[in-house]
Protein backbone atom coordinates (compact mmCIF):
# COMPACT_ATOMS: atom_id res chain seq x y z
CA UNK A 1 0.00 0.00 0.00
CA UNK A 2 1.13 3.53 -0.75
CA UNK A 3 2.03 5.99 1.97
CA UNK A 4 -0.08 9.13 2.35
CA UNK A 5 0.13 12.53 3.94
CA UNK A 6 -2.75 14.81 4.89
CA UNK A 7 -1.99 18.49 4.30
CA UNK A 8 -4.36 20.71 6.31
CA UNK A 9 -5.00 24.33 5.22
CA UNK A 10 -7.43 27.21 5.63
CA UNK A 11 -7.63 30.21 3.28
CA UNK A 12 -4.27 29.26 1.76
CA UNK A 13 -2.45 29.04 5.11
CA UNK A 14 -1.04 25.63 6.01
CA UNK A 15 -2.23 24.42 9.42
CA UNK A 16 -0.28 21.17 9.57
CA UNK A 17 0.49 17.78 8.08
CA UNK A 18 -0.34 14.29 9.29
CA UNK A 19 1.17 11.01 8.12
CA UNK A 20 -1.46 8.36 7.40
CA UNK A 21 -0.64 4.91 8.70
CA UNK A 22 -1.88 1.92 6.72
CA UNK A 23 -4.81 0.00 8.22
CA UNK A 24 -5.91 2.77 10.56
CA UNK A 25 -8.99 4.80 11.43
CA UNK A 26 -8.40 8.49 11.99
CA UNK A 27 -10.94 10.71 13.73
CA UNK A 28 -10.88 14.22 12.28
CA UNK A 29 -12.29 17.07 14.34
CA UNK A 30 -11.85 19.97 16.73
CA UNK A 31 -11.67 17.84 19.90
CA UNK A 32 -8.14 17.39 21.27
CA UNK A 33 -8.63 13.60 21.44
CA UNK A 34 -9.12 13.38 17.65
CA UNK A 35 -6.27 11.77 15.70
CA UNK A 36 -6.29 14.75 13.33
CA UNK A 37 -7.13 17.66 15.64
CA UNK A 38 -8.02 20.88 13.80
CA UNK A 39 -8.60 23.98 15.92
CA UNK A 40 -11.12 25.88 13.82
CA UNK A 41 -14.63 27.01 14.80
CA UNK A 42 -16.22 25.60 11.61
CA UNK A 43 -14.97 22.07 12.35
CA UNK A 44 -17.20 19.86 14.54
CA UNK A 45 -15.74 18.20 17.64
CA UNK A 46 -15.72 14.89 15.76
CA UNK A 47 -16.31 15.86 12.14
CA UNK A 48 -15.34 12.83 10.04
CA UNK A 49 -13.61 9.45 10.10
CA UNK A 50 -10.85 8.52 7.64
CA UNK A 51 -10.70 4.72 7.26
CA UNK A 52 -7.43 3.56 5.71
CA UNK A 53 -7.91 0.03 4.40
CA UNK A 54 -5.49 -2.28 2.60
CA UNK A 55 -6.61 -1.13 -0.87
CA UNK A 56 -8.47 2.15 -0.45
CA UNK A 57 -9.12 5.13 1.80
CA UNK A 58 -12.66 6.13 2.71
CA UNK A 59 -13.91 9.33 4.36
CA UNK A 60 -17.16 9.20 6.34
CA UNK A 61 -19.01 12.16 7.82
CA UNK A 62 -19.63 11.80 11.56
CA UNK A 63 -22.95 13.69 11.64
CA UNK A 64 -21.09 17.01 11.55
CA UNK A 65 -22.87 20.37 11.61
CA UNK A 66 -21.47 21.64 8.29
CA UNK A 67 -20.96 18.38 6.41
CA UNK A 68 -18.01 16.77 4.67
CA UNK A 69 -17.08 17.56 1.07
CA UNK A 70 -14.78 15.81 -1.42
CA UNK A 71 -13.63 17.77 -4.47
CA UNK A 72 -16.56 20.16 -4.04
CA UNK A 73 -19.26 17.48 -3.63
CA UNK A 74 -21.17 16.97 -0.37
CA UNK A 75 -20.71 13.35 0.76
CA UNK A 76 -21.72 11.06 3.61
CA UNK A 77 -19.21 8.35 2.64
CA UNK A 78 -16.70 8.45 -0.22
CA UNK A 79 -13.59 6.60 -1.38
CA UNK A 80 -10.73 9.09 -1.74
CA UNK A 81 -7.25 8.94 -3.27
CA UNK A 82 -4.10 11.01 -3.65
CA UNK A 83 -4.90 14.41 -5.13
CA UNK A 84 -8.40 14.59 -3.65
CA UNK A 85 -9.35 17.51 -1.40
CA UNK A 86 -11.63 16.91 1.59
CA UNK A 87 -13.33 19.92 3.18
CA UNK A 88 -14.49 19.86 6.79
CA UNK A 89 -16.07 23.15 7.77
CA UNK A 90 -13.93 25.83 6.12
CA UNK A 91 -10.75 23.72 6.35
CA UNK A 92 -9.27 21.77 3.43
CA UNK A 93 -7.43 18.47 3.72
CA UNK A 94 -5.41 17.47 0.67
CA UNK A 95 -4.42 13.82 0.35
CA UNK A 96 -0.88 13.43 -0.95
CA UNK A 97 1.03 10.30 -1.87
CA UNK A 98 4.44 9.89 -0.26
CA UNK A 99 5.59 7.42 -2.94
CA UNK A 100 8.65 8.63 -4.82
CA UNK A 101 8.63 6.05 -7.61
Amino acid sequence: MSGYLLRISHAGAELGEYAVRPLSKLRIGRAPECDVAIEHPTVSRTHAILDVGPYQIEIRDADSASGTWVNGLHVQRQVVRAGDVIRVGAVEIEIRSTDTA
